[in-house]
């Protein structure tokens, strides 16, 4: 190994280390003005689609070849709220999520001129919350399990132990806003979109106290 090689990685930034099953996502966080009021818009999946029907997010998408974060991001929002680009100012990207498998970039944007428009083919309904109910109220908190099942093709016999290897617990919390929209109607958010929500109220609260 040339020591000039080393020192050529002095000064570079940190990327991610993924797994060659782990999907790059990206999502939108739109808000909404109304007067000194600003509301998140959400979307309820159709029960059309395949995966996680009927979930209540953001909207967004796999990223595409060649295809910079952000830009899936415009393209999922557009295509999904038929709303065109000159409607959507992206104020900047949030913390991305990443649990090994998955992968997510959301972008907080501002909607301009939206009238409640989306495509039947994913989402059946969009709805808005105000952003303050997030901001006063913690989530709730559930402990979920995580467990390994055992696989025919893996190499236990390559490990130490091998199929009785003591595979780590895992244990991780499900957060769930239940909330009220804007129309007084409960709505329980949780998962992924709950935890981008948390991040986006810390980092909004942050130096409040």
């Amino acid at each position: 190994m040339n020591c000039e090689k080393i020192k050529k990685l002095r000064g570079r930034n940190a990327g991610v280390i993924k797994t060659e099953s782990c999907r790059e996502s990206s999502v939108c966080v739109p808000i909404i003005k109304d007067g000194e009021e600003i509301r998140l818009l959400f979307e309820v999946r159709s029960p059309k689609i395949k995966t996680q029907p009927g979930d209540i997010c953001f909207p967004g998408g796999r990223l595409e070849e060649g295809e910079a974060p952000q830009e899936t991001a415009l393209r999922e929002l557009c295509e999904e709220l038929l709303i065109n680009p000159q409607q959507v100012n992206v104020i900047c990207p949030l913390d991305i999520f990443c649990d090994g498998c998955l992968m997510i970039h959301p972008y907080l944007a501002e909607l301009d001129d939206y009238c409640g428009s989306f495509s039947g083919d994913e989402v059946s309904e969009v709805f808005t919350v105000p952003l303050t109910g997030f901001l006063e109220k913690q989530p709730q908190r559930h402990a979920l399990e995580l467990v390994h099942l055992k696989s025919e093709s893996f190499p236990y016999h390559l490990i130490n132990g091998g199929e009785e290897y003591h595979f780590r617990r895992r244990f991780d919390d499900e957060l769930f806003y239940v909330c009220k929209d804007s129309e007084g109607r409960e709505r329980v958010i949780w998962g992924i979109t709950a935890r981008i929500i948390k991040s986006l109220a810390d980092l909004l609260t942050t130096g409040d106290e």
